[in-house]
């Protein structure tokens, strides 16, 4: 069954997206989710933090349902094996062995009844990802033989031939034990010798497949002295830095490690033997940061700026690995690569503790082979006692490189809904903007013609990448157009023979489905494209990028990317999660069938078979019409027209599904191909509480039909969200001015956006730009304004649906025409849902909006809902020596404490506000006064706001019902503080007794 996604996830791309929710149990309704800001961590002191954007994080504090502690199923998989599939792997992957806590996730291995249990969790088919850095904080409790732990890194199957199409990624691979047989290190009659690695950061990388053909890399280093070990007990930081040029490791931000890097052998005893010509200035010399380096990758004589390989035909030769204690030149037989084994591979992040099979010790065959020592004779014990292996993760991160990013840009305007052209991907090339397999460094993408346009030939891990542009967020269907080309070209038999060819789509960072072709039934391509439905439902809008990658080894023509708008409120439910009547049958974990069954007694008496969907709520829904959206398959059939009726609230509607290409129908696989019927649901049929959906099958000819999901979509005018962002380019907007004078376009590097545009020419009367049908939301919002210009005194007039907001507003200066790091924020702008936004040079407005500017992008935030409150009692009290405030208590306050003592000179308190987001608040303050005149000095963060705030008398001192209010007090988000004193330098000395009680901030 495919998986939507329950909650936010954290992308690539400038604006976040969020997910339409399937749920296998329950029915949903869903609407506009909002992004929380990521969290911010501390990078290594060598990277420079302006250089990466977090765009995946997690620290395991998900909980589900009942509120217990779980993985989030949006990030993590957890391997379940059913059998020991692979030759090598001496325990099943289950799910018992994989232990979330509140903030952390605790891998295991067990023994139960001779069985031997472990743990993997991974991001495989969630979140993907390529060039950046990843960290982990992870901890090892106990580590004992047969076992290997790693936080690891891998692209969709087998590393290929090619090195850039993906390699296995090993940041950290830690062993307690090996026996010394393994590898050529000198011990050959040793081989029942143990020796501890329990010391040792590992890091590797293998590509070529696991036989007699890979290559790997590898590269140990280890902590300075005697006795020391990585399984401390503590948690340490683990991280990677991968770009198209070299890998870093890092251990608690240290960098221990770096490839590629044309060593020579030395003695890591002795650091005063390092050639100086092969010491990285950023790579620190064994014997000053407390690592050895063990097998560093090293040679007797230069090598070129390559890799250090080892081609294991028959197990030849290997990275060599010394014996424990000694760093002893690579054999003969090591051979050096001059390519570039980086890997472009889009990726998935792997956390496991992994057992070996055991093999024969004493010979180097597959299987344990001595490579992680022994497994303990008595296994690993039952769960949670001391003989397990346990693996604790703290958090998990990835940050996306700025450098890459932010020199990607869409090559067309890619406007949806409709269809993008598979050729129209991004600029940006290699590693940026598209991966293709011809060669690392390639700029070019396979390409060729049908009579309905262009297309691009992907293979094996090969990715491409589109920015869209949308005057329509919200949900949408996408679908791929695609299939096999005529001739497959480049490819090894074996690879052409493989059944079918696989496209995976994402947005940013988030797996969203994928879509295949099947060679046995699509072997010509020009009278075989056709539109492949992807499975999940993403939440679009302007910027959001468009990840696809081929995943398997055949070659796939792509043609178009299509998309179709279903609103921007859903209600989902899977197709068998209804409730059942008539007989169904079929595979009731992923579609629903059987619409078309008969009792036999009864002939030709059909069973009507019903399911029924309550509780589809349109968020926000206010009398707007909808579109109900069936997801169903079918094998074709001349002889039949199936139908169905469908009853929303109980007005029924005929639908009629068509299995319209006869060409797919051989052995089946049409009923492997998803389309979508539309069924249009005028606004009477519904209702905001919750909608009753009833799909009817009455009809013998719905023979062969599946119905796998049905959702109502609806464009409905959305309440502020919290925090959310739009941003509209100025390049988007019209321009406008009087006859000759308009405003115009213009481009720049520095301007923000997918084309790097803004609008220039608002020096001239009346000229301008604007925006129409802008779909932010509704309610008050914050307007920023980014431009550049180099004027003074620059203002000019913003106007929303025909009204005057503001008609002076200031532009200070930026530092030249094309810095465009100006930004002015205007608050309290109120928008009705589908709006019109003009910023421009009125003539009647004072000063007459003078000076030239250039505008960028704006940004619509909704305003956050505040209404927080916060004691007087908990401030810091001061005044003169022996004067100062002081705090009281009365039943009536809040409380039941306050502040008093504000009639002496100097006294006052100062109080911490609640941490809100930066804008313009009002601040009310409650109290207690008999004094007729009482007025008290009130600052914000240091500045004076109002000298002599007046506080109208109460009944009593005790009645604490009295309060005043300050409007447009702008906080800053971040340390807000609230003073209120008895200033001696004010008129009028501040007079009055005054008992404070609370600060309410609220917007």
């Amino acid at each position: 069954m495919p998986q939507l996604f329950l909650a936010e996830k954290f992308l690539r791309t400038v604006n976040p997206s969020q997910f339409i929710v399937k749920n296998s149990s329950t029915v949903l309704a869903v609407g506009l989710l909002s992004v929380m800001p990521l969290t911010v961590s501390a990078l290594p002191s060598a990277l420079n933090p302006n250089d990466f954007t977090e765009a995946f994080y997690d620290d395991f504090t998900y909980t589900d349902a009942s509120n217990q502690p779980a993985l989030n199923p949006l990030y993590w998989n957890i391997e379940d094996d059913d059998t020991i599939n692979n030759p090598n792997r001496g325990a099943l992957m289950d799910p018992t062995a994989v232990v979330a806590g509140a903030g952390t996730v605790t891998l295991y291995t067990y023994t139960d009844s001779g069985t031997h249990y472990s743990g993997n969790i991974n991001t495989t088919d969630k979140v993907h990802s390529n060039f950046g850095y990843y960290e982990a904080y992870i901890r090892w409790d106990q580590l004992h033989g047969g076992v290997a732990a790693a936080y690891w890194i891998m692209p969709g199957s087998t590393p290929g031939s090619d090195p850039a199409t993906g390699q296995e990624i090993d940041i950290i691979e830690l062993r307690n034990e090996r026996r010394a047989r393994f590898y050529s290190d000198g011990l050959a009659n040793n081989s029942g010798t143990i020796i501890p690695l329990d010391d040792r950061l590992h890091f590797g990388l293998h590509w070529d497949g696991y036989n007699t053909h890979q290559n790997s890399l590898w590269g140990t280093v280890f902590p300075k002295g005697v006795g020391n070990t990585l399984v401390d007990g503590n948690f340490h930081k683990y991280g990677l830095l991968w770009t198209p040029d070299l890998y870093v490791v890092y251990f608690d931000d240290v960098e221990v490690f770096r490839a590629p890097k044309p060593y020579r052998a030395f003695d890591s005893n002795n650091p005063s033997s390092i050639p100086a010509d092969v010491v990285d200035p950023l790579l620190p010399l064994p014997g000053s940061s407390g690592w050895y380096y063990e097998g560093d990758l090293s040679s007797t004589s230069s090598v070129d700026e390559g890799w250090l390989a080892s081609d294991k035909d028959g197990y030849t030769s290997e990275v060599y690995y010394p014996s424990s204690g000694l760093v002893r030149n690579p054999t003969s037989a090591v051979k050096f690569s001059n390519e570039k084994a980086v890997s472009y591979a889009m990726s998935r992040v792997i956390l496991s503790l992994e057992v070996r099979a055991p093999g024969n010790p004493s010979v180097h065959t597959e299987g344990q082979d001595g490579w992680v020592g022994d497994i303990p004779s008595g296994g690993y014990g039952a769960l949670g006692t001391a003989a397990n292996n346990k693996m604790t993760v703290d958090w998990v991160r990835y940050y996306s490189l700025n450098s890459l990013t932010g020199a990607q840009s869409a090559s067309a305007t890619n406007s949806i809904p409709g269809t993008i052209d598979a050729t129209d991907y991004d600029n940006g090339g290699q590693g940026v903007a598209i991966f293709e397999r011809d060669g690392s460094g390639s700029a070019g993408v396979d390409t060729g013609t049908y009579s309905g346009g262009d297309y691009v030939i992907t293979d094996q891990r090969e990715w491409l990448e589109y920015t869209l542009s949308t005057p329509q967020p919200g949900y949408y269907l996408m679908y791929l157009e695609m299939a096999n080309p005529v001739s497959p070209t480049g490819l090894t038999n074996g690879e052409i023979n493989d059944e079918r060819s696989t496209i995976k789509a994402s947005v940013g960072n988030v797996v969203i489905g994928s879509a295949s072709v099947d060679l046995s039934t699509e072997t010509a391509f020009a009278d075989k494209l056709r539109r492949h439905l992807i499975s999940d439902i993403p939440y679009l809008q302007s910027g959001d990028i468009i990840n696809v990658e081929a995943v398997n080894n055949s070659q796939i023509s792509l043609a178009g990317l299509h998309f179709d708008y279903l609103g921007n409120a859903v209600a989902f439910a899977e197709a068998e999660d209804g409730a059942l009547t008539g007989v169904f049958s079929g595979n009731t974990d992923s579609y629903l069938t059987g619409f078309n069954a008969y009792d036999s007694n009864e002939a030709p008496d059909y069973v009507h078979g019903t399911a029924t969907y309550t509780g589809l709520t349109l968020p926000n829904w206010d009398d707007e019409d909808a579109t109900l959206f069936l997801a169903y398959s079918g094998a074709y059939n001349s002889n039949k027209n199936p139908n169905l009726t469908v009853e929303v609230n109980g007005n029924p509607i005929t639908v009629d599904v068509a299995f319209d290409d006869p060409h797919f129908a051989i052995g089946g696989h049409e009923w492997n191909f998803y389309r979508i019927q539309t069924v249009a649901v005028p606004a009477a049929y519904l209702q905001s509480g919750g909608n009753t959906v009833e799909v009817i099958a009455n009809n013998v000819n719905n023979q062969g039909l599946r119905l796998d999901w049905l959702c109502l979509g609806a464009t409905v005018t959305l309440p502020p969200s919290s925090g959310m962002t739009v941003e509209l380019e100025a390049e988007d907007a019209a321009v406008f001015g009087d006859s000759g004078n308009e405003a115009y376009y213009g481009t720049h590097a520095n301007a923000h956006g997918p084309n790097n545009g803004y609008v220039d020419g608002l020096n001239k009367a009346n000229a301008g730009l604007q925006w129409t049908n802008v779909q932010a939301s509704t309610g008050t919002v914050q307007l920023v304004i980014h431009y550049a210009t180099t004027g003074s005194g620059v203002t000019k007039t913003l106007e929303v649906n025909g009204t005057v907001v503001d008609d002076s507003v200031s532009f200070p200066a930026t530092s030249g025409n094309n810095d465009f790091s100006g930004a002015v924020t205007v608050n309290g702008v109120t928008l009705a849902g589908s709006d019109t936004i003009k910023i421009y040079r009125d003539l009647s407005a004072p000063g007459s909006n003078t000076g030239s500017l250039r505008v960028d992008y704006i940004e619509i935030i909704g305003v956050v809902p505040v209404d927080e409150t916060v004691e007087a009692e908990t401030g810091s009290l001061f005044g003169d020596s022996g004067n100062e405030a002081y705090v009281g208590t009365h039943g009536n306050a809040s409380n039941g404490a306050f502040v008093d003592g504000l009639n002496k000179m100097n006294a006052g308190a100062t109080v911490s506000l609640p941490s809100v987001p930066a804008g313009q608040y009002d601040i009310t303050l409650g109290y207690a006064t008999t004094s007729l005149t009482c007025n008290k000095t009130v600052e914000v963060n240091g500045s004076v706001v109002n000298a002599a705030l007046d506080f109208p008398a109460t009944s009593a001192n005790n009645d604490f019902s009295g309060t005043v209010t300050l409007s447009g007090v702008t906080l800053t988000g971040s340390g807000d503080t609230l003073t209120v004193w008895r200033d001696p330098a004010v008129s009028g000395s501040n007079p009055g007794s005054l008992r404070l009680d609370y600060i309410q901030v609220q917007n």
